[in-house]
């Protein structure tokens, strides 16, 4: 299987911020380890999907990911959105749920267009698979959007 070639205008470049480590932070993978991990998953369940589509659902959830909370990779240096990001298992926990709704969106959509050929349709149909990928996106502010304590000192 071949890879899409992004261009230089696909990545998105995001700042290194420093702050305290509250936790420790386990690695879930790089975005193209787990673009592999689902395309098997998904694969073994039946989906027609390639790694180039995973590939390019799970870089627009980070990137909306991105306008709710850091990555845990920006503690230690500059980051760029492509397939070499080092997700945080603690991102991924987030971010996987709205990554596989908008997967089987993309599966839904595919199956509704391939039953005029005369295939059998199965799965989610493309209206229960868009609500569960709005309630899931719409879920991942809430879920990633977390501010560290902090005390203020009155004088």
């Amino acid at each position: 299987m071949q890879r899409k070639v992004f261009s230089k205008a696909a990545k998105m470049t995001i700042k290194q911020v420093s702050r305290l480590d509250v936790y420790l932070s386990t690695k879930a993978g790089t975005v193209a380890e787990l673009t592999s991990l689902v395309f098997g998953e998904l694969t073994l369940s039946g989906y027609s999907l390639g790694e180039d589509d995973i590939l390019n659902v799970i870089l627009a959830e980070c990137r909306f990911y991105a306008g709710w909370a850091m990555f845990e990779s920006q503690n230690h240096s500059v980051i760029e959105l492509d397939e070499n990001l080092v997700i945080d298992q603690g991102e991924w926990a987030i971010l996987e749920p709205v990554i596989k709704a908008n997967l089987d969106l993309k599966q839904a959509q595919r199956m509704e267009s391939i039953r005029s050929l005369g295939a059998q349709e199965f799965g989610l149909s493309v209206g229960e698979a868009k609500q569960m990928y709005k309630e899931e996106r719409d879920a991942m502010p809430r879920l990633a959007f977390i501010e560290e304590p902090y005390s203020l000192d009155l004088d």
